[in-house]
């Protein structure tokens, strides 16, 4: 059972978006980002503890990050520099909750998935962990997914047709 608080989640992102953007997140209310579109990047953990990162922000926020982070203008950005982008954050954010659990625990290679009418799923996972935040040009989502709970359900991001695994 994770014993990591919402807390610590929350104050991993708000350093690694100080550190690395020189962005400051606000935590808000879940109403705040759910008819926003989303594109996601997760990264797996396995060991001590077994689950997922899941991480999922509003095109115009991964655009004004990939920018940030290549500096370039966003007219400038290539694809794979947004994709290197939601990747790094996921493994960013991943790595420093990993740091967290007891160890023995290894992080998976990012993954990131685009597009409309997909869903993320971490098959045998839970949700036990969902935090939304507001940061300068966008919304952006931290879900936990961890597998063992017992409670039967699946972690999924909904939304329908298309799927992306991480198992």
């Amino acid at each position: 059972m994770l014993e990591v608080l919402s807390e610590d989640i929350a104050s991993i992102v708000g350093s690694v978006f100080e550190a690395t953007f020189g962005l400051a997140v606000e935590r808000v209310d879940p109403a705040a980002t759910k008819t926003e579109p989303m594109s996601s990047s997760l990264i797996g953990i396995a060991g001590s503890w077994d689950g997922a990162v899941i991480i999922e922000c509003t095109p115009a926020l991964a655009v004004s990050l990939a920018a940030i982070m290549f500096g370039v203008t966003e007219r400038e950005l290539a694809v794979d520099q947004l994709e290197d982008t939601l990747g790094e954050l996921v493994n960013m954010i991943g790595g420093n909750f990993k740091a967290l659990l007891a160890p023995p625990c290894t992080l998976s290679l990012p993954t990131v998935v685009e597009g409309k009418d997909y869903r993320v799923r971490v098959p045998g996972a839970t949700i036990v962990r969902d935090l939304h935040f507001a940061i300068e040009g966008g919304f952006m989502r931290v879900l936990i997914a961890e597998r063992g709970t017992g409670e039967g359900a699946d972690a999924t991001r909904s939304k329908p047709a298309r799927r992306a695994t991480n198992a």
